[in-house]
């Protein structure tokens, strides 16, 4: 997703939980890319604001605490778990409000059950 998103010539910042993941990245990222090693959900608060943030990984609650990090227009997308499946949320903050959408759903053969191996990966 990133080199689709530097080819269409935006500017990237990224976070990564992992340190060892984080030097790789180090390596091959281009040098205009800030990355931060840290907890994805607590974002990168020194670089905000951001006029989007897209999250990566499935979550069990929307990630509110980045709310505050997200420019007046700014988007966020994020996964979210979602009973029987995960659902695509869209939250986009406007002065005085947040708008929340969800835009897909997508159910899991397996169940619950499937859904829970991959929330804790």
């Amino acid at each position: 997703m990133t080199a689709l998103l530097l080819g269409m010539g935006a500017r990237l910042c990224a976070v990564e939980p992992d340190l060892d993941v984080w030097r790789e990245l180090a390596t091959r990222m281009p040098s205009d890319v800030p990355l931060c090693c840290g907890r994805i959900l607590d974002g990168w608060v020194e670089a905000a604001p951001f006029d989007r943030i897209c999250l990566t990984e499935i979550l069990r609650a929307p990630p509110d605490a980045l709310l505050p990090q997200l420019s007046e227009g700014g988007r966020m997308v994020y996964w979210l778990f979602d009973g029987e499946g995960i659902g695509l949320w869209l939250d986009v903050l406007f002065p005085g409000d947040l708008v929340r959408e969800r835009l897909a759903f997508v159910g899991l053969e397996g169940g619950p059950k499937k859904l829970e191996a991959l929330l804790r990966a």
